[in-house]
């Protein structure tokens, strides 16, 4: 059975340099973010999520998730002018629990929440992991 989460993203270490930067999709296509007045950006997706055999972590999935079972992530992306990447930065799903996800379901109004930090990595830093907050 599967189940959607609603996903928050809030990131304020933004790109310093004036290229296109977004949440990617499958499509390679990039959401942008929705500016707040402290010039941080948020990005708002919807992951279904099913649990796989035994005591396996939930597996991800839709059109915002990217790679291999047990290691899910959303990408914040940076492409140049040119079409090509700059940089592209994983944002890990794997840390998201069973309670959390069975919090979200359990409660209207609730999704789950991540502040980013560490965008020059490959790996951006969660430094508070997915919480979960009113929607």
């Amino acid at each position: 059975m599967k189940a959607i989460l609603p996903l928050r993203l809030i990131c304020s270490d933004l790109p310093s340099v004036a290229q296109t930067f977004g949440l990617q999709d499958k499509a390679q296509t990039l959401q942008p973010g929705d500016p707040q007045a402290d010039g941080s950006l948020i990005f708002n997706c919807a992951v279904a999520v099913r649990p796989r055999q035994g005591d396996a972590p939930p597996d991800f999935s839709g059109p915002h998730v990217h790679g291999p079972k047990g290691d899910r992530f959303l990408y914040l992306s940076l492409r140049g002018d040119d079409g090509n990447w700059v940089r592209r930065i994983k944002i890990p799903l794997n840390l998201i629990t069973w309670p959390q996800i069975g919090q979200v379901q359990g409660g209207q109004g609730h999704r789950l929440s991540a502040t980013v930090s560490g965008l020059r990595a490959a790996r951006a830093d969660l430094p508070a992991g997915w919480m979960v907050d009113d929607a």
